[in-house]
């Protein structure tokens, strides 16, 4: 692995391409994916994850192709039926594992596995999984995020060094709290099925279930966003990124990260009905004696 003085930055970029980029929500033939892939090109993310990726592994994977083909990045595990995928560029970044023996069932909401990567200046691979976890209920969404924050720490360099994780999508749910976060929607205007996965407490005392942003809180992760906020003062990082109103598309990283992050920029993605990210990370800045307990 090539180590340089200053290594180069990593790029991750995150995008919910809502049915593919092929379908309506009614199943029409809607073929949004030329200019995704435009947006791609103009970025060169090193890492790109992708949620609703149905139909990606259909008719022999003619669309994961058409994605390679387009962007010039390479689908580390192409996974039929599965609602994630990972892209990246290999003249950038190496992969070497994929792992995917802790998933959810085919066609579920959640993740299809976890990439691994080794990175130019970094002894310890990166592990990288694109989420979408379960919109409709915060308890299915918390095993699948503890899943995570379990898993993508389990990648170590020689020496037992690392725990460099990154969870980056569509997590479907309320972030953590922040002083500079916009107002919370109400759930009077809110359509009802809103209500299921993202609230708790009866209809006359309802409050924003914010669980999964605790468990990953508690697990030592990071959100990016806060990182932004507190050290650049900006708010354009806590927006609403989906429908609800809420913050759903995050981007998470492990303890050794933190000072690494260089920006977090919201996305306008054509087509798609959420707002996409792209995380730029100095891998120089990584420091490995943050991670106060190593997992051994």
């Amino acid at each position: 692995m090539l180590v340089t003085a200053h290594p180069p930055r990593i790029t991750v970029m995150s995008m919910n391409i809502s049915h593919g980029a092929l379908r309506t929500a009614a199943g029409g033939a809607d073929d949004r994916w030329d200019p995704m892939a435009s947006l791609v090109r103009d970025l060169a993310p090193d890492v790109l994850a992708l949620q609703e990726t149905s139909g990606w592994g259909d008719h022999n994977r003619q669309q994961s192709t058409r994605a390679e083909e387009s962007t010039g990045l390479r689908v580390i595990w192409p996974a039929p039926g599965h609602d994630t995928l990972i892209m990246y560029n290999p003249d950038t970044v190496g992969a070497t594992q994929w792992e995917d023996r802790y998933t959810l069932t085919r066609g579920e909401p959640g993740f299809s596995g976890i990439g691994v990567f080794t990175v130019p200046g970094l002894v310890s691979p990166l592990s990288i999984a694109s989420v979408h976890l379960a919109p409709d209920s915060a308890d299915l969404a918390r095993i699948q995020a503890s899943r995570l924050a379990w898993r993508c720490r389990r990648y170590l360099g020689p020496c037992g060094e690392g725990e460099n994780g990154v969870i980056i999508g569509d997590l479907n749910q309320p972030p953590g709290e922040h002083p500079l976060d916009p107002q919370v929607p109400t759930p009077d205007t809110l359509p009802a099925a809103n209500l299921t996965g993202r609230w708790r407490g009866s209809s006359r005392n309802m409050s924003p279930d914010r669980s999964v942003a605790e468990l990953l809180e508690r697990s030592r992760w990071t959100d990016a966003a806060h990182v932004i906020a507190d050290r650049d003062g900006r708010t354009d990082v806590l927006a609403a990124t989906g429908r609800g109103g809420w913050r759903v598309d995050q981007a998470w990283v492990t303890e050794g990260l933190v000072p690494a992050i260089v920006d977090l920029q919201p996305l306008n993605v054509p087509g798609s009905d959420h707002k996409g990210l792209l995380l730029v990370m100095d891998p120089g800045l990584i420091d490995p004696s943050l991670v106060t307990v190593p997992n051994r």
